[in-house]
């Protein structure tokens, strides 16, 4: 997120620099500021430096519900020692840059009270000229925090998503660097327009004095400001490092993948060889049984109090789509229990019995009532869920695939086969008219538990309607 900010920042002051390089074109045919000439060319550049670097980051970098699961329980390999290892050595490099940073800022602050006076300042040109002194450290900042923060996020996503997220953080990085280095020419060239019409004038002390000012501001940064690039040549050497040994793995799966040819195997091989390969706990239970339609419905039934209180629902009804008379069903978070109505029997409990938050989950455990006997776990992943067998094998992935205003869809994956799908819609103006669809893909081909979804629907629109609820507040 906070990487994704300093992308909407560059846009931002990209999309600034445009609209001052159309504004300050009036500027620049003026005598009475001819040092304002170089003001359109600037923001020109400024948008030619900003806006392709955030929309480069934008459009490289995975998607967030990407950077933080495996996809379709893809393989998750580790990030190469050798590349951790430079990730580790820049993100202290960047880090050692921090005093000399903090140095910097104080020293723009004294000269910013030489150069910016006091008082009221009705037009605001005291304000400008601070924001633009501090343009180059406030700008060197961030691009510290980037270096840092790339080192984290390579580190810490999937290490097959590894070299995209280290391929956009360069890209941001590229931006911020070139945007130092613009500054820093604007701050020279309206010195090279400056001091001549001042010496001509016959007013050698106001230049000298500017000329004095404008060394001490380039000595005060000089240290970050060569540095920077140096630290940024080193995140660039590390996706290369990245990219090479990233088509190292791919030739190296190839080969592993590629036909071997040996002579007579023995008929055991053949058959274990073309055995399909079924997940453990791929059985059915008997609590599956209850479901055998391809759709259901989860409404939520909210009381006065929860409606405009509470925002949480303690009871479901669960329904065939259509409805059928023997396809009644019922949830409550009161006792955990999933039954068949009316009058019963119970089919499946939850334990806990206690729905979760919208900013925290724990793991349910899912009982058939009948035998008590553990049937899977339902872990939370970030916004996804896995269905867990007892002996500790994956059975499936729940992953989120849309999000937005009045929707949220998740698909239930077993191996790379779907083989159900979740849709929470918002049927109309409130969350209390929200419901939860469940299908289930009957072409699969894989045996999956339709119990295992039933037990997880009230947790997933539990989730999803609390955080529909949230934006539409925000």
């Amino acid at each position: 997120m906070a990487l994704r900010a300093v992308t909407a920042f560059m846009f931002a002051a990209g999309l600034g620099g445009l609209v001052a390089a159309i504004v300050s074109r009036s500027l620049a045919t003026s005598v009475t500021f001819a040092w304002a000439a170089s003001l359109p060319g600037f923001g020109l550049t400024l948008a030619c430096i900003c806006l392709p670097a955030a929309l480069g980051a934008s459009l490289l970098m995975p998607a967030r519900i990407a950077l933080v699961r495996d996809i379709r329980g893809e393989p998750d390999p580790p990030l190469p020692g050798m590349l951790t290892v430079a990730l580790v050595v820049l993100c202290a490099a960047a880090a050692l840059q921090v005093p000399a940073l903090l140095a910097w800022w104080t020293e723009v602050r004294s000269l910013v009270r030489l150069v910016v006076p006091g008082g009221p300042d009705p037009l605001g040109f005291n304000a400008a000229a601070t924001v633009i002194l501090f343009s180059r450290p406030t700008l060197a900042a961030m691009t510290l925090a980037t270096f840092g923060l790339t080192s984290l996020l390579v580190i810490a996503v999937p290490g097959t998503r590894a070299s995209r997220a280290l391929m956009a953080c360069v890209v941001l990085q590229a931006g911020l660097v070139a945007g130092e280095f613009a500054l820093l020419h604007e701050v020279h060239t309206i010195e090279a327009a400056v001091l001549p019409a001042l010496t001509t004038a016959g007013d050698t002390a106001t230049a000298a004095a500017i000329s004095e000012w404008i060394a001490r501001y380039d000595v005060a940064g000089a240290s970050t400001h060569q540095r920077l690039p140096l630290v940024f040549l080193g995140y660039v050497v590390a996706l290369a490092l990245a990219m090479s040994l990233g088509t190292s793995a791919s030739r190296g799966k190839a080969a592993d993948s590629a036909p071997r040819i040996e002579a007579d195997p023995p008929p055991a091989f053949e058959t274990q060889a073309h055995a399909p390969h079924l997940p453990l706990g791929s059985s059915i239970s008997a609590a599956a049984t209850a479901f055998d339609d391809s759709s259901y419905s989860i409404h939520p039934r909210m009381t006065l109090v929860e409606s405009l209180l509470t925002r949480k629902c303690s009871n479901y009804e669960i329904r065939t789509i259509p409805p059928t008379s023997r396809g009644k069903f019922s949830f409550s978070w009161e006792t955990g229990v999933l039954r068949r109505e009316p009058h019963g029997p119970d089919i499946l409990s939850l334990e806990p019995a206690q729905p979760p938050g919208l900013f925290s989950s724990h793991p349910y455990a899912v009982m058939e009532t009948g035998t008590r006997e553990k049937l899977a776990s339902l872990e939370p992943r970030g916004a996804d869920w896995e269905i867990v067998h007892p002996a500790g094998d994956t059975m499936a992935r729940v992953l989120r695939s849309t999000g937005g205003p009045g929707i949220v869809g998740y698909s239930a994956m077993v191996g790379d086969h779907e083989v159900c799908r979740f849709k929470w819609t918002l049927n109309g103006l409130s969350v209390a008219s929200a419901e939860l669809e469940i299908e289930f893909v009957s072409n699969s081909g894989v045996p999956f538990d339709r119990a295992l979804a039933v037990a997880l629907a009230p947790i997933l629109e539990q989730k999803a309607r609390l955080a529909s609820e949230r934006r539409r507040l925000s």
